[in-house]
């Protein structure tokens, strides 16, 4: 058995151990971090859900040509940054593990993409989340992903690890020279509020990806046992993407289904698309 599958069997051990003791998410993870790290990591499809109008768009010849030359920039150019970027709903340790999967699968799939071996870089890339977890552990109370501080620290790791790859590549040739930048850019998030119709709904949305996480750890999505899901008014801004939701109007049952929370492109660029959630008689199953 190679020392990363004893690592990670280790680490699914200890959150089942966990697991069998937390009644939540969260309380699973605020005592195993990394083993719900990977617990996250191992959860199948993909993490954000296109929007499923997507498949309908035809790209026009120029937007084909802008991609291609920008997925030709990108393996030319392949770059491993630990800047993350977190816009809500909710903060926590949880959700930053979130976003630390989506760092993982991109690095991943660039590495891949630009013909690095796995491995060669599989065991380096797990000893770069394992310290990026760490970090995300310091800034599991706080109400802001501080993007600046946490690159700061991960810096020292990601020269690590991109000096591992630069050793292969010089051995090789013919790879592409992978990237450590200093500092992390901005970066745009289109931004959603839901209202209901008719008004008056009391609203809670989640990710449709904790909602198969708490399905993964046998805890009914549509209860309070799965606490991933968030309060929001019709002020209350959040990412566009896949949402489960529950709304309760007045003394009725509450409702619940699954939702692509769309950004309509005809709103500014800093405005947030409102989406509308109809009262429709369906349960919570």
């Amino acid at each position: 058995m190679s020392i990363r599958l004893a690592l990670t069997c280790l680490a699914v051990f200890q959150f089942f151990s966990v697991a069998a003791h937390a009644a939540t998410i969260n309380e699973a993870t605020a005592s195993s971090p990394y083993a719900m790290f990977l617990k996250m990591r191992d959860i199948p499809g993909p993490l954000i859900e296109p929007d499923p109008m997507s498949k309908n768009y035809k790209p026009t010849a120029a937007e084909k040509k802008a991609a291609a030359e920008g997925e030709k920039l990108s393996l030319n150019h392949p770059t491993v940054d630990m800047c993350l970027y977190w816009d809500g709903p909710g903060f926590g340790l949880t959700d930053y593990l979130f976003v630390a999967v989506g760092k993982e699968r991109s690095i991943r799939d660039m590495l891949t993409k630009s013909k690095y071996p796995a491995e060669v870089f599989e065991a380096p890339l797990d000893e770069l989340m394992r310290a990026l977890v760490s970090t995300l552990v310091v800034h599991a109370n706080k109400r802001a992903l501080e993007i600046s501080s946490v690159k700061k620290s991960m810096l020292p790791h990601e020269r690590k690890f991109v000096a591992v790859l630069d050793k292969y590549r010089a051995s090789k040739g013919g790879l592409p020279k992978v990237i450590s930048p200093g500092g992390c850019g901005g970066d745009w998030i289109a931004i959603v509020t839901a209202k209901t119709n008719p008004p008056g709904g009391s609203v809670k949305v989640m990710r449709e990806f904790y909602y198969q996480l708490c399905k993964a750890n046998s805890i009914r999505p549509y209860s309070d046992d799965c606490d991933k899901w968030d309060r929001v008014t019709p002020k209350t801004t959040f990412p566009a993407g896949m949402y489960r939701y529950r709304v309760k109007w007045g003394n009725d049952p509450e409702e619940c289904s699954r939702m692509y929370f769309r950004r309509d492109n005809r709103d500014g660029p800093d405005e947030a698309s409102v989406n509308v959630i109809s009262k429709s008689g369906g349960g919570c199953n």
